[in-house]
């Protein structure tokens, strides 16, 4: 029989990303896989544990608006990711995390509206008041036009002719494959000195139907091209369709290895650092 454990992890105050003060919690629950592990690799396994979980939910949360925080949808799937992460590091030690609970949010200070603010210290100001006196009238007249716009608009609409407009995105990531040019564009357009730096391994992805690539995050200022890497630290082998998903964060390279959808030849701590370049090419898709 397999016990489970549960570990109340510190509650914190956290500023968010739009200068809001929180006040929250989580509770961990974890499992034993491997006694011999869990004993031998760590000292003090459940304090450093919760450590850990201390600081990926700070992380987490100061990352957030406190609209985020708040919204019930939004804490599940954050309470989702943070079990993945956290459990593909507890995994080094033996250790399963199964679930996640986020305590109520408790709102100490509310967010500010960040754009709001620096548009009314902006007019405040004299040069703002001089530069409204001479951009008035110009709004004035813009708005006039753009509601007789709507209006004539209005009259003309036809609801059946009518087509919905498609979001350009640098790949179609409601398909399963897509352009492998555009991708290593997105992927370029991700890394920089202080991402090569900070991980400072070479990775080998190779996709059924696509041509091979490698992602050199070793040597400043890093890159993407098609072709075979010399000496790769990590080699990954799964399909476009996995590797899509591991790109825009919907599934987790442990997720995926323990799945059996994804090959990983190298060091597993080593292959999860790709989680870092991920968190930015999914800004761009």
């Amino acid at each position: 029989m397999t016990l489970t454990i549960s570990l109340m992890s510190s509650v914190l105050q956290v500023i968010t990303v739009d200068r809001g003060l929180v006040e929250l919690g989580a509770t961990v629950f974890l499992r034993i896989r491997d006694p011999i592990l869990a004993v031998c690799s760590i000292q003090d396994r459940n304090n450093s544990t919760r450590t850990l979980a201390n600081t990926m939910l700070y992380r987490y949360i100061s990352r957030r608006r406190i609209c985020e925080i708040t919204n019930s949808q939004d804490r599940r799937i954050m309470a989702g990711t943070f079990k993945d992460e956290l459990g593909s590091f507890t995994a080094i030690y033996g250790v399963e995390i199964t679930d996640v609970e986020m305590s109520d949010v408790k709102i100490i200070k509310e967010g500010e509206n960040l754009g709001m603010a620096a548009l009314s210290a902006v007019v405040k100001s004299d040069a703002g008041q001089k530069l409204w006196e001479v951009i008035a009238p110009h709004v004035e007249e813009f708005a006039r036009e753009a509601a007789e716009k709507a209006d004539a608009d209005a009259e003309n609409h036809d609801p059946e002719t009518c087509g919905h407009p498609e979001d350009e995105t640098l790949i179609d990531i409601q398909d399963t494959t897509f352009d492998e040019d555009r991708l290593i564009t997105a992927i370029n357009m991700a890394i920089d000195d202080q991402l090569a730096n900070a991980i400072g391994r070479v990775f080998q992805v190779n996709c059924a139907g696509l041509s091979p690539m490698f992602i050199d995050l070793k040597r400043a200022p890093g890159g993407c091209a098609k072709g075979t890497a010399t000496n790769p630290d990590v080699v990954f082998e799964m399909s476009q369709a996995v590797f899509m998903k591991i790109i825009k964060e919907e599934l987790s390279p442990v997720n995926a290895y323990m799945q059996g959808q994804l090959k990983v030849s190298g060091a597993i701590q080593d292959a999860l650092s790709l989680k870092y370049l991920a968190e930015r090419v999914k800004q761009l898709l």
